[in-house]
C-alpha cells in the first residue's frame, strides 16, 4: 500500500473526517446506483429493443500477507449476488501470496491472461507498469462510473497516484499518516512483566529481546514485517522514499527539497548497524533474509514475539495479522509520506475485456458497506460473527479460511473488530491532521528518461537490500560495496533526473 497533491493538506483531514465517513456510509446504495447508470434494469428498459446485457465475470487479484484464502471462491459467490443485481457483474477473486505476487501478476499481464482489477504494491513498480501500458488510464471511467470513489477520496487525494496528469490506479480510502514502533504478543509481555513505559528508543528493546531469546526457546524475538525489512520499517519514519527504492528521496527532518541516496545517509548506516547487532545476538531467525515466512504467519504459529512495523491507535489490524492479542509501543511521531498513501492501490489491467465493469465494481467497494465488508472479512456466520457494534471470529475458530484484499476500497465502511477503540476514526482524523506531511506528497517519478539506469540501480539494491535490511550481512563491508556499485549503475543520473522533475513539481505546486 495515494497522496495529497499539491497538498492541500487540509484535504486529508477533510477526507478522514467522521462526517464524511458517515456520509459515505449513508450514501453507499445511492452512489452505487448512480455509478452503474446505463447498466441498471431501468436503463435497459428504456431501450425497449435493446438486447439484454450479458453478465460479465470480473477477475481481481490481490496480495495475501500470510493466512488462508481457501474460501475465496465461496466469498466471491456471495459478493456476486450483490454485484449481479447492481451492476450485472460476477466476481472471481485471485489471492496470491506476497512472495509470488509480483512475478505471477506480471506474467498474467504480459501473457494477456484474464485479469480486470490488479492490486498494486511497491515491488510491482507502478510507474514501470504504466510505461509498459499494462494499466489503462482511468480518468474517463472515474468521471462516468466512479462518482462514489471521487466523493470518498476527494480530488486532491486522487491526484496522488497520477502520472503525467493521468490516473492509472486508485488508493484505498483510509487513514494515511503512520506511526512506527513495535507490536508484541500480549501474553508474553504479561508473563515477563515487561515495563513498556521504559521503551523510548529502538535500543531499549534489546533487553526484552534477550529475555525472549533466553526463556522462550523456539520463539523468535523479532520478525520482519511483510515484504519490507526491519531497517526499512524504521527508516520509513525518517525518510520519504518518494514511492521508489530509496535512490532520490527526502530526509524528513531536513524539510528541504534536496533529494539524496538513502543508502548513503548516516541514519541508514546507523540503523543497519543496530539491526546487524540484533541479528548477531540471535534475535531473528538465521534465514530471515531468504525466508518466505511473513511476520504475521510466524506470530500466528506461535513462533515469534514481536514485529517492528507501522502502527496506529488501534491494535486490531496487528491482532488480526498475528491471530492473537497484541500490544503496541509507538516510537515515532506521526508522519505522512508518499508511500503511506500510494503503497497499496488498485488499477485496471490492460487485459480487461470490460474496463467499465471493473470501474463500477471498484465504485461499489467505496460506496457499498455490504460489498466492502464481505470483500474484506468474508461471510457473516462463517468467517466472522457480529458482537454488538463489532465483529469477531466465530467461537473456537482459529483460522477462518478467508483473508480479503488488505487495502482496497473504503476502510471507513468496514466494521471494526472486537477490541478496537470505538473512537478510532476520530483519533485517526486527529493523527492525520497533526502528522508531518512530506513535501513529496503528490509527486510521482517518471523514470522513462533513465530507464536503463533505474533497472541497473534496482538490480544492485536487490542484490544487497534484502540482507542489509535484516542484518544478515555486515553493513560496514556491504554498504561501501553497494554504494560503489550504485554509482557505477547510474544512481547519480537517476537522482539528477528525479531532482529536476521534483523541482518542476514544486514550482507547479508552491
Amino acid at each position: 500500500m495515494a497522496g495529497k497533491r499539491k497538498w492541500s493538506f487540509t484535504a486529508l483531514a477533510m477526507m478522514t473526517s467522521l462526517s464524511l465517513m458517515l456520509g459515505a456510509c449513508s450514501k453507499s446504495n445511492s452512489n452505487a446506483e448512480v455509478s452503474s447508470e446505463g447498466t441498471s434494469p431501468s436503463g435497459s428498459q428504456a431501450a425497449s429493443n435493446a438486447k439484454p446485457e450479458e453478465t460479465y465475470e470480473l477477475t481481481m487479484s490481490y496480495i495475501l500477507f500470510g493466512g488462508s484464502a481457501s474460501d475465496a471462491d465461496l466469498v466471491a459467490k456471495e459478493v456476486s449476488k450483490i454485484t449481479k443485481e447492481k451492476i450485472n457483474t460476477t466476481v472471481k477473486l485471485l489471492p496470491i501470496s506476497v512472495a509470488a505476487y509480483t512475478q505471477q501478476v506480471n506474467l498474467m499481464l504480459t501473457g494477456n491472461e484474464k485479469l480486470d482489477i490488479v492490486g498494486l504494491f511497491p515491488p510491482m513498480n507502478y510507474p514501470g507498469l504504466v510505461s509498459k501500458e499494462s494499466l489503462i488510464p482511468m480518468d474517463e471511467l472515474l468521471e462516468k462510473y466512479g462518482q462514489g470513489i471521487k466523493e470518498a477520496m476527494g480530488s486532491e487525494i486522487l491526484k496522488a497516484s497520477q502520472i503525467n496528469g493521468q490516473t492509472y490506479a486508485i488508493a484505498s480510502s483510509r487513514p494515511y499518516s503512520q506511526n512506527y514502533g513495535i507490536t508484541m504478543r500480549k501474553d508474553l509481555v504479561e508473563k515477563y512483566q515487561f515495563d513498556l513505559t521504559k521503551i523510548k528508543t529502538w535500543t531499549d528493546l534489546e533487553p526484552i529481546f534477550q529475555t525472549i531469546k533466553d526463556k522462550e526457546p523456539g520463539v523468535y524475538p523479532l520478525v520482519k514485517p511483510g515484504p519490507f525489512g526491519i531497517v526499512d520499517a524504521i527508516m520509513f519514519s525518517k525518510f520519504d522514499y518518494l514511492g521508489g527504492n530509496g535512490i532520490g528521496g527526502l530526509v524528513s527532518a531536513n524539510n528541504d527539497n534536496q533529494l539524496v541516496d538513502l543508502y548513503g545517509t548516516k541514519d541508514y548506516s546507523d540503523t543497519a548497524a543496530m539491526v546487524r547487532k540484533w541479528y548477531q545476538a540471535g534475535y531473528m531467525q538465521k534465514d530471515i533474509a531468504t525466508s518466505q515466512d511473513t511476520g504475521g504467519s510466524l506470530l500466528k504459529a506461535g513462533k515469534a514475539f514481536s514485529m517492528i512495523t507501522n502502527l496506529t491507535d488501534d491494535t486490531g489490524p496487528n491482532q488480526r495479522e498475528a491471530g492473537q492479542p497484541m500490544v503496541n509501543v509507538i516510537l515515532t511521531e506521526p508522519i505522512t509520506n508518499v508511500l503511506d498513501v500510494t503503497v497499496f492501490m488498485d488499477g485496471i489491467a490492460k487485459n480487461s475485456k470490460n474496463p467499465e465493469k471493473a470501474m463500477q465494481f471498484l465504485n461499489l467497494m467505496y460506496t457499498d458497506k455490504d460489498v466492502q465488508n464481505m470483500m474484506k472479512f468474508g461471510i457473516e456466520g462463517k468467517h466472522y460473527v457480529k458482537k454488538g457494534d463489532f465483529i469477531a471470529k466465530p467461537e473456537g475458530v482459529q483460522d477462518v479460511g478467508y483473508m480479503g484484499p488488505p487495502y482496497s476500497g473504503n476502510a471507513y465502511l468496514e466494521s471494526q473488530w472486537e477490541g478496537s477503540d470505538p473512537q478510532l476514526l476520530e483519533k485517526s482524523k486527529k493523527r492525520d491532521e497533526s502528522s508531518y506531511k512530506s513535501k513529496g506528497l503528490g509527486f510521482m517519478f517518471d523514470e522513462s528518461a533513465v530507464k536503463s539506469e533505474s533497472a541497473a540501480v534496482t538490480n544492485v539494491i536487490n542484490q544487497y537490500g534484502p540482507a542489509l535490511n535484516v542484518g544478515a550481512i555486515d553493513p560496514e563491508k556491504a554498504l561501501p560495496e553497494m554504494l560503489a556499485k550504485l554509482k557505477d549503475a547510474g544512481a547519480d543520473k537517476v537522482i539528477t533526473e528525479k531532482q529536476n522533475q521534483f523541482d518542476a513539481f514544486q514550482q507547479a505546486n508552491p
